[in-house]
C-alpha cells in the first residue's frame, strides 16, 4: 500500500496535506478498544462511550462507514472463534447491565451480534447535521444522512 502512496507523491508533506473526507472503521475493533468500564448498562455504553468516540471522528470527516462482523454458523472462521473459548450469553437491551467480564461476553457470537445491532441503531439515530454515517446491519446497510 505504501508503494501506491509513494508513486502518487514524491514527498511526505503531500501525504500530510491530504484532505480526508471518509473514515472506514472495523466495528468489532472499536468495540474491543472501547471497554465499557464506567458504564453500567448498554444504553450508558452507547451514549457515554461509543457515541462520543464516533462524534470525535466526525469532527474531521464528512462520512463515516462502520463495518460490523457477521457470524455465520458454517464459516471457516467458526473454528477459530470456538478455540478462543466460551462465554456467558447475555441479552443486549437498553436497560440490561453490562457483564462484568467483557472479554467473556465477547466470546459469544450472539452477544456480539446483538451488540452490533444495538450500536448500529444508536448510530443511525444520531442527529449530526451535514454528516453521513453508514453502518452494516447483518448483510444490509443502514444510514443516517
Amino acid at each position: 500500500m505504501l508503494a501506491c502512496f509513494e508513486s502518487v507523491s514524491e514527498s511526505t508533506s503531500d501525504i500530510e496535506n491530504l484532505q480526508i473526507d471518509t473514515y472506514v472503521l472495523d466495528g468489532a475493533v472499536v468495540v474491543q478498544m472501547l471497554r465499557p468500564s464506567i458504564s453500567n448498562t448498554f444504553k450508558e455504553c452507547g451514549e457515554n462511550l461509543f457515541v462520543p468516540f464516533i462524534q470525535s471522528l466526525l469532527n474531521s470527516v464528512q462520512r463515516l462507514d462502520i463495518v460490523f462482523d457477521v457470524y455465520l454458523t458454517d464459516s471457516l472462521k467458526l473454528g477459530t472463534r470456538e478455540k478462543r473459548g466460551i462465554g456467558t450469553r447475555a441479552r443486549v437491551t437498553v436497560n440490561n447491565k453490562i457483564p462484568k467480564n467483557w472479554t467473556e461476553f465477547l466470546h459469544v457470537d450472539d452477544n456480539k451480534t446483538e451488540l452490533f445491532h444495538y450500536l448500529a441503531l444508536v448510530l443511525t439515530t444520531l442527529n449530526i447535521p451535514d454528516k453521513l454515517i453508514f453502518v452494516t446491519y447483518d448483510d444490509h446497510v443502514r444510514c443516517y444522512t
